[in-house]
């Protein structure tokens, strides 16, 4: 879905990657993709450098070892990775106590939840150029995979409202977004674009992570 959104946007080499290629395979058969392949992103078989840019959306959170894969993604990626990720309710503020258990899925992985500040000091170890975060509200509805983003769509104005609902308590101060978007930045990207872009962006928290004065 993802790939062919950005397909959508403009993008023009576009790869799409999962674990296994079988409902890639099937999606680029219809047309709605490229150029797909079978990853893994714990253990990525390919050169430095390959592509511009990594999005890792609503995945490094089913893995076992998520930092390991953000490293992987960080070394195929010339210039940025791009992360969609829930967000932890214990760090951070505000704390939200009742949230202090662990969760797992199903298939029986632990749900591993991230903080702006953890994204920070994982550059700041690495002394990469910068990061830019950025909270962002969901909601989930059962059956609203067959809902349709339309007025008289029951499920659809539920979701917009429990969406409302919570921006307000965000803006209260009592609650904060269950995702996180980052954008983690190598230096290759350059200082001057960075900083242009904290400017045009002002809705987003850049903070620059080369301050490394041993380095």
């Amino acid at each position: 879905m993802d790939a062919w959104r950005l397909i959508n946007a403009g993008f023009i080499n576009t790869v799409a990657s999962d674990l296994t290629d079988s409902v890639l395979a099937e999606t680029h058969k219809r047309g709605h993709i490229k150029e797909y392949a079978a990853i893994n992103a714990e253990q990525i078989q390919l050169e430095d450098d390959s592509f511009d840019f990594v999005l890792c959306k609503e995945t490094l959170h089913h893995m076992s070892s998520p930092f390991k894969a953000m490293h992987e993604c960080l070394r195929v990626a010339k210039f940025a990775v791009v992360m969609i990720e829930p967000q932890d309710p214990m760090i951070d503020l505000p704390i939200n106590p009742q949230y202090d258990v662990p969760g797992y899925e199903e298939v029986g992985n632990y749900v591993y939840t991230f903080s702006k500040r953890e994204i920070q000091k994982f550059a700041y170890g690495l002394n990469l150029l910068g990061v830019a975060t950025k909270g962002q509200t969901d909601a989930y509805i059962s059956g609203c995979e067959y809902a349709h983003c339309l007025p008289d769509d029951h499920i659809w104005t539920a979701t917009q409202k429990m969406i409302q609902d919570h921006e307000v308590q965000i803006s209260q101060g009592i609650s904060k977004a269950s995702y996180i978007q980052s954008i983690i930045f190598k230096k290759a990207i350059g200082a001057d674009i960075f900083n242009t872009l904290s400017q045009a962006f002002p809705n987003w928290n850049f903070v620059r992570t080369d301050t490394n004065p041993y380095l």
